[in-house]
Parts: C-alpha cells; structure tokens; sequence
C-alpha cells in the first residue's frame, strides 16, 4: 500500500538519492510540499507530477508555518532582544513578562 503523505526520508528512498538533495528541492521550491514545524511533507501525487513534468517554478515567496515563527521577546525594561527559551533578560536580569507571568488569578473573599 502507498502511502498518501511522504517524508523528505521516503522521497529520498524513492528517489535513489540523499534526504539532505530532497530538503533543498523542498527550500528552493521546486518539490510543492508544506512545512510543518521543522519538517517537510508531500503528498504522492506531487511527487509523481515533479516526476512527471519537471521541477516547478519557485514560489515568489515562502510563508514561514507559524509554528516555526520567530518567538524571540524583547525585555521591557531595557529593549533587549533575548532568546525565546529565555526566561529573564539578558543584559538586565528582569524577568520575562507575558500575560501568563504577570496574571493574578481572582480570589473571593470569604
């Protein structure tokens, strides 16, 4: 049974080649596929019509998969770019602020 979504990893099985030749088909876009977080996927009918007819033209450009999307922060205080992995500033040391650090949940007083 075929399978319907392939992988870089089954294209290049596929293909007789490398995954890393199949990534850069993905990147320069003449493999059509989508990008799910850090990986690439296509279906089985793109890759008979790249076989078929040739590698496609180029998008005019590639829209980055949200989840892939830039999550650097900029500290409050001082305006310092910092990793999103980060929890407090680099250059200031004060905490990141984001609605979940920041939020105070409702108490009811008794």
């Amino acid at each position: 049974m075929e399978k319907d979504i392939l992988t870089i990893e089954d294209i290049a099985d596929l293909l007789g080649t490398e995954p890393a030749e199949v990534l850069e088909l993905f990147r320069s876009g003449e493999i059509p596929g989508r990008k799910i977080g850090n990986r690439w996927y296509a279906t089985h009918r793109q890759l008979l019509d790249y076989i078929e007819q040739g590698p496609q033209q180029p998008a005019a450009h590639v829209v980055p998969s949200p989840v892939t999307a830039d999550h650097s922060w900029t500290c409050d205080h001082c305006d310092t770019v910092n990793n999103p992995e980060r929890v407090a500033c680099v250059k200031c040391n004060r905490p990141r602020t984001t609605p979940l650090i920041n939020y105070i949940p409702f108490r009811r007083t008794p």
